[in-house]
């Protein structure tokens, strides 16, 4: 019985780990396109897509994460598990709601420098977000499913699939008007280094 309450324990604080996570990642990408210096690549696309389609920064999100969610059912369905759906919904809705909540409260139109200075720490946030999602291992974000997908098939390290996929979502974010700016370099440069640090940290 002791096992079992043990269990269930441990299930529900990883849970409600990968739950904070999420919900600091949306936090910091709602700062991100507050600031409109630039995202990172993928947030860049989804910029593109809300730009074009005139939806939600949350339904942008979601759309696209169901996209990459049928190209893993078609390829690897291995990939396919409870952390992986709530991935595909929770950002999207903690994206929408603290973008309205950082648009009722913060000023419009604030200086550069504290724009620039916003930017840093929703890249702060965001990465500690992520760290704190993937200590949990209860699932892979889809564009992380993707990732590790084509590592295991093609034998090719993460940081040139990471890039690859950089420069994909960049270019298409760009063309259909994602901002591309000071914030892309900042989250390119710190994103991955903050991630690291943290994850080392909860290890």
């Amino acid at each position: 019985m002791n096992m079992i309450y043990q269990i269930n324990k441990n299930h529900i604080k990883k849970f409600l780990q990968y739950c904070v996570g999420i919900m600091l990642s949306g936090m910091g990408i709602a700062l991100c396109y507050y600031t409109q210096l630039g995202t990172d690549p993928l947030s860049v696309f989804i910029d593109g897509v809300h730009n074009v389609t005139y939806i939600t920064y949350g339904e942008a999100t979601f759309s696209i994460n169901i996209l990459l969610c049928i190209f893993l059912f078609i390829f690897n369905k291995k990939s396919i598990n409870f952390g992986l759906m709530l991935a595909c919904i929770l950002p999207g809705v903690f994206l929408d709601m603290f973008f309205w909540i950082f648009s009722e409260i913060l000023p419009d139109n604030p200086p550069q420098m504290i724009n620039v200075l916003i930017m840093f720490i929703s890249v702060i946030i965001c990465s500690l977000g992520v760290s704190i999602y993937i200590h949990a291992k209860i699932g892979a974000a889809p564009v992380d499913s993707i990732h590790l997908f084509v590592i295991n098939r093609f034998h090719i390290r993460y940081k040139f699939v990471r890039l690859a996929s950089d420069i994909i979502f960049l270019a298409f974010g760009f063309l259909l008007g994602g901002v591309v700016g000071v914030g892309t370099i900042i989250s390119l440069c710190f994103f991955g280094i903050l991630t690291d640090f943290f994850l080392n940290k909860m290890n």
